[in-house]
């Protein structure tokens, strides 16, 4: 039986099972994304009481199994604009889930007087539709702004490649006693020659 539960992030055991859900869905829908780290996501979250910035993580439960995740982001700066972001782990894609726990997120920003709910996903330009836009697109989401991202690879040198070795005309000048030489700064110098 699927049920939906409000995480608490600051609940290690709890914000541990709705990360999972993303580990297992980002590689496949973001590869282009660093794998997941749980303290790092947690330390995004804004913290409880935040004026300005409120969050609600959600995650869907069949039995002991969290196959779902999401999480609702509420601003200040927006009052009437909800930004979530839902995955469903791949293997349990194509079973209602993800519209269950949409209509969730939906009730959850209507609840919190938003007219307007906002997500996004990130369609290679080349690529078939990828399983988040062909879902939104079948719950009834339109595409709005599109950006467009280039990426190229650059080759990047050794260390040892970068280090240029002495440079002519300068020299390292240091000193041990306490009292400083006619011209010398109190962090030393570094006096070029001519």
């Amino acid at each position: 039986m699927l049920t939906i539960e409000t995480v608490d992030a600051s609940d290690e055991e709890a914000f541990g099972r709705w990360c999972t859900v993303l580990s297992a869905a980002l590689p496949v829908d973001e590869p282009h994304r660093v794998p997941l780290d749980p303290e790092l996501e947690r330390g995004i979250v804004p913290l409880p009481g935040d004026p300005y910035e409120r969050w609600q993580h959600l995650v869907a439960m069949d039995g002991d199994e969290p196959v779902a995740a999401a999480r609702v982001e509420l601003s200040a700066d927006s009052p009437d604009l909800a930004f979530f972001h839902l995955v469903v782990r791949p293997d349990r894609r194509r079973r209602g889930i993800g519209g269950t726990l949409l209509r969730t997120v939906e009730r959850a920003a209507l609840a919190a007087g938003c007219t307007t709910a906002m997500t996004e996903t990130m369609q290679p330009a080349a690529a078939p539709p990828i399983p988040a836009m062909t879902f939104a697109r079948a719950v009834g989401y339109r595409a709005g702004v599109r950006s467009v991202y280039r990426e190229l690879d650059v080759p990047v040198p050794r260390l040892d490649e970068l280090d240029p070795g002495p440079v002519p005309g300068y020299r390292i000048v240091t000193w041990s006693r306490r009292g400083r030489r006619r011209g010398e700064s109190r962090r030393g110098t570094g006096t070029r020659t001519r």
